[in-house]
């Protein structure tokens, strides 16, 4: 069985790729004693400056020798900053497998992460994205799956006042499935955050990846409604990981910019009431189990 991993990089911080290259190591030599995994990771460097490209390239060269038997690495750059969706697809099509892993590189996970997955996959063919329980630098449970937003939402969110975010509380608690999440099995979700997407490569292929116009921002939440198309996402709830990124929020001009224009294509595509216009997976879903939560940190780290 072959599992593709797609990782961009930009600017990558060395300590958070360090780590998230060592959870690989690990989690794919379970893989391959499990499943007999061979593995394909793709470095996708949207690096644009000589030193940081040359810096990715020698990481991938130290890397080698520490991979699983029959796993390859390949790097993909000289494109310059096409964007997160762009990037990975160079990654998504470049080849065919069974699976797919898109991730970022700040994240770290244990072994049974990839190995579980798949088994997940295998025996719930209607899945078409296995997504994991995300939790932060500070291990607290990160709500990484979402709703659908509203304008509203994000807003409220982008202010980050207490006393508006208690005026509004059960609108964003709605939005990050807080009534529901974090669950002690696996719960179907409607959007995945793009820092770890387990998917059918297939299907991934038959949505013809990210799409491209979502420079940054956005592009994982409009896969996610392009993907559930063709199968469930479920987020797993044996499947963690910790995300040292995810506390980040759009800060200086470019990237308030970037947010905004992805956020009106998002909601011109999807509805600007889109909280309302879709049906909630979770709640449709016989298996959904929002009343049986798991503790919102994790203390295995």
């Amino acid at each position: 069985m072959i599992v593709s991993i797609g990782l961009v990089t930009f600017q990558s911080n060395s300590r958070d790729l360090g780590r998230t290259a060592s959870s690989l190591i690990g989690a794919l030599e379970v893989a391959r004693v499990k499943h007999d995994v061979e593995a394909r990771l793709v470095f996708v460097v949207n690096d644009t400056q000589a030193e940081h490209i040359r810096h990715i390239e020698e990481f991938v060269e130290e890397l080698r020798p520490k991979m699983p038997d029959e796993a390859q690495i390949s790097i993909i750059k000289g494109h310059g900053n096409v964007g997160y969706g762009r990037g990975q697809n160079k990654a998504i099509l470049s080849g065919d497998s069974e699976y797919h892993l898109v991730i970022n590189p700040d994240v770290s996970f244990d072994d049974n992460v990839i190995s579980d997955c798949i088994e997940f996959m295998k025996t719930h063919p209607d899945t078409a994205m296995a997504v994991p329980q995300g939790y932060d630098h500070t291990d607290q449970y990160a709500y990484l799956s979402k709703r659908p937003p509203s304008i509203l939402v994000l807003i409220v969110r982008a202010l980050s006042l207490r006393w508006l975010n208690r005026v509004f509380r059960s609108q964003l608690s709605r939005y990050t499935y807080r009534e529901t999440l974090p669950a002690i099995s696996p719960v179907p979700v409607t959007l995945a955050s793009g820092c770890f997407m387990f998917c059918r490569t297939g299907i991934l292929h038959k949505v013809k990846g990210f799409n491209e116009k979502y420079f940054l921002y956005f592009e994982d939440f409009d896969l996610s409604m392009r993907l559930q198309k063709h199968g469930k996402i479920v987020e797993l709830p044996d499947v963690r990981i910790r995300h040292y990124g995810g506390h980040a929020n759009p800060k200086n001009s470019k990237r308030i910019l970037h947010f905004a224009r992805s956020a009106i294509r998002f909601f011109n595509c999807y509805g600007w009431s889109s909280h309302k216009n879709h049906p909630d997976p979770e709640e449709s879903d016989e298996e959904a189990v929002g009343s049986q939560r798991k503790p919102t940190t994790y203390s295995k780290w």
